[in-house]
This record gives structure tokens, sequence and C-alpha cells, in this order.
């Protein structure tokens, strides 16, 4: 499966587990409970009852902590991704999920951050819609403000041949929303397509 990264693409093979029988609809869990002041405790709400529908990519938009196992602990803990601005924020591809002792669910994930260190990591992170959400636009924003220097349209959905590059502070007008296998693109007026990635543009 094709993925697009700030700018980037890359291929990312993508499974995923069956759910528990008779349960449908979204979900949410709990952060563990060994969680610092700045990562606080969140209590499982009627959506982490039901099992998950099939996430995209996803990004990180609170503090969260990457574990070993589904069950949260200060032994599990493989390491805190920090808060970041929206041009910085950790993305993860969702291969899996997964239960804890207490039933909260999680997400079995990679890192897909090409440029850190922890590219590639793969571990358990909390499926809370608080602490994460889309990466790609799921909705036609109509207008995106580009943030930063050098976001790249191409001729092709499959993002192939370079059309244009625009600058931090442009203003793109776009068509609509076109999804293409597990992302989204989006298709601007002048016939082109960008990457509908949210950390290289904001709706306006």
């Amino acid at each position: 499966m094709n993925f697009d990264y700030a700018g980037k693409t890359a291929d990312i093979t993508v499974t995923y587990t069956k759910a528990a029988s008779g349960s449908t609809g979204n979900s949410a869990a709990t952060t563990d409970s060994s969680s610092t002041s700045s990562t606080p405790d969140v209590t499982a709400n009627k959506a982490d009852e039901k099992a998950p529908v099939q996430k995209e990519t996803i990004y990180a938009i609170k503090k969260l902590g990457l574990y070993r196992t589904p069950n949260f602990s200060k032994q599990t803990r493989e390491l805190y991704y920090a808060k970041r601005t929206r041009t910085n924020r950790p993305q993860f591809v969702v291969t899996g999920y997964a239960r804890s002792k207490q039933g909260r669910l999680r997400y079995k994930v990679v890192d897909v951050n090409h440029d850190r260190r922890t590219a590639g990591k793969v571990g358990y992170i909390t499926a809370n819609d608080a602490f994460t959400t889309a990466t790609y636009y799921q909705s036609n924003p109509k207008r995106v403000k580009v943030l930063r220097d050098g976001v790249k349209s191409y001729r092709q959905v499959s993002l192939k041949t370079v059309g244009h590059r625009y600058r931090q502070g442009q203003v793109l007008k776009v068509k609509k929303l076109v999804r293409y296998h597990l992302t989204t693109r989006l298709l601007l007026r002048n016939g082109e397509y960008v990457s509908a990635n949210k950390t290289l543009s904001i709706k306006q």
C-alpha cells in the first residue's frame, strides 16, 4: 500500500485483526495510569465497548506513549512522543488492534516518521480519539493554506510527475477530495493533485 508522508512516499503493508464478533463501530481507549500529569488518564467511554472500524493513517495530537504490549505500564513503555506542532506531528500506520487485560482498545502501529530515529518501531498506542486523529483529510476542505515551502502538486493521483511547487502561506483552491488506497488527495482547480496529509496544509 502506498502512502505519502510530508511529501514523501513509502510502501506499507497493512493488515487488520478481526474484531470480536457481535460488535461494530468506532472506538476509544485510555492511556496508562502511570502517565505523568502532562498526559492525563482518560476514562474509557462507551465507544471503547465497540470493535474498531478500519483506520487510515493517524497522527498524534497530544503526548502519548508507545508500548510493547496492550497492557500499558512503565515496564512495557518503549518511549513517549512529545506533543508537537502540526507540521511535525508523529505519524503512524495502524496495522492491527488488541485489548488490554481491562478490555481497553489499543492500536497496533508502525512508526512512519522517516526522518526520525524512531522510524520503523512497532508497538501499541492508545485508541482514544482525544490523542490521535486521521492524518489525511476525510472531506473536501475547498481551500487550504500551504504550511511549508516546497509542497508539490502532481499530474497524477499516484503523485508521480511533479507539476508545481508552492510556497508556505499560499492558498490553494480544491475542486474535490479523491481517495487513493488508504490515503486521500486534493484535486486542485488546475487539475493537479497534492497530498491531503494535514501536516502539509491547513483548511481555510
